[in-house]
């Protein structure tokens, strides 16, 4: 049975990278049409506008729209533009990426985040221990093949960068590497909103070595962003960031197709009612909370608790960001990858995520499907399932050493007693 998995996962893994392969010969071809994967088109022209000294314009919809015409001589996404909804400094990235052709450089993002991948996994192999020849291939098969993986080396998206910031994070805290911990968690910056509840939770637990490395990394990236924009740019791109309904408008961004608290409530009220933004935020306000008593008590790395509480805060960050799609969903292998992290004295949830596993590979594959046909969202629901069994874990962790053990000595004493 197991040999027949691994199977399964080989030809799966195998049918999507062939169509990733596919689709970089089709960009050298300039054989792509509009609307197929295209995302990486807004990361370019962002870098192109830094090289022309064109910062001040990188949230003009109007200037990147008739650029981006102009590199691809059509136009670009399912409206015929592509909007840059990152910090600055993520367009300086890409600056050097600009200097070459634009299909090129789409291979070599391809190629970036493809490295990145090979990184993640192997610390992820490492830290769950997974050995031998089968388990390993299970291991990678099932990681390469799955769907939100493919959609982001696909598009060109950065959500590897917010996983290994989260990973990075877990273990250089492991090897009490606290400054490096606070420098991984920077990587958040790429998308800002994704670094709220971490900041929340150091300023929390007081760890202030972490916070203050991660606070030297983001003034420097505000200083690199407002030098190739303006100062102006510190009030415009939160300005930019939070008009969601400009988004809505301009690039058919659905507010309810969001994997988040945002979206799964906008699916079932009016997404621009008071009674959705009372109902999302009080499940943001909640979801905080749980998330800071995961990490309630002495902070020490080495205990079981401490990966359910980092995967917790994963599964927090992603469930309370309005802005999350399916690239997004890759953060998934690490929420359950350290949920399974130091078994020992787990081993009644291994079931339980070993399942969870299984559906998010699965339900990833038929999400689109599911929405289009029956208009519902899978992710959600399971990102939810997940935060809270990982709450109760850590609950039921800390109750259990709290929990004064009873010896035999106690055992005899009460014997005699009666």
């Amino acid at each position: 049975m197991g040999s027949l998995v691994v199977l399964y996962l080989v030809m799966a893994t195998m049918t999507n990278w062939s169509a990733l392969i596919r689709l970089q010969v089709d960009r050298l071809n300039e054989t792509v049409p509009q609307g197929s994967f295209e995302d990486y088109v807004a990361f370019y022209t962002a870098g192109d506008f830094i090289l022309h000294g064109r910062g001040n314009e990188l949230y003009d919809l109007e200037a990147i729209a008739e650029r981006q015409h102009e590199i691809m001589d059509r136009g670009v996404g399912g409206t015929g533009r592509l909007g840059f909804f990152n910090p600055p400094f993520v367009a300086v990235m890409f600056a050097p990426l600009a200097l070459l052709p634009i299909d090129v450089a789409a291979v070599v993002l391809f190629l970036v985040n493809m490295a990145l991948i090979l990184v993640a996994g192997a610390t992820l192999q490492r830290l769950l221990g997974v050995t031998g020849i089968l388990a390993s291939f299970a291991y990678w098969a099932g990681l390469l093949s799955l769907f939100s993986l493919y959609w982001m080396l696909g598009h060109g998206q950065l959500s590897m960068f917010i996983l290994l910031g989260f990973l990075g994070f877990f273990v250089h805290e492991r090897q009490g590497r606290h400054r490096l911990a606070g420098i991984s968690l920077a990587l958040l910056l790429i998308k800002p909103q994704m670094a709220l509840l971490a900041v929340i939770v150091l300023l929390y637990k007081r760890r202030w070595t972490e916070l203050a490395t991660f606070s030297v990394v983001a003034a420097a990236l505000v200083v690199v962003s407002t030098a190739v924009t303006s100062p102006a740019m510190l009030i415009d791109y939160p300005k930019f960031a939070l008009n969601a309904g400009e988004w809505e408008r301009t690039f058919a961004w659905q507010v309810q197709r969001m994997y988040g608290l945002n979206g799964l409530l906008a699916a079932v009220l009016d997404k621009h009612s008071l009674a959705h933004f009372v109902a999302t935020t009080a499940a943001t306000v909640g979801v905080a909370i749980l998330v800071t008593r995961a990490f309630r008590g002495n902070w020490d790395p080495s205990s079981r608790g401490f990966p359910l509480a980092v995967s917790a805060l994963v599964a927090a960050t992603v469930l309370i960001n309005p802005h999350v799609w399916m690239q997004d969903m890759v953060l998934f292998g690490v929420i359950v990858a350290l949920a399974l992290v130091d078994r020992k004295g787990r081993e009644h949830t291994f079931p339980i995520w070993m399942t969870m596993a299984i559906l998010v590979w699965t339900s990833q594959w038929i999400s689109f499907r599911v929405e289009q046909s029956y208009g519902l969202n899978l992710q959600t629901p399971l990102l939810l399932a997940a935060f809270f069994v990982l709450v109760w874990e850590v609950g039921s962790l800390r109750r259990s050493v709290n929990r004064p053990a009873v010896t035999n000595d106690v055992i005899t004493s009460t014997r005699v007693a009666a």
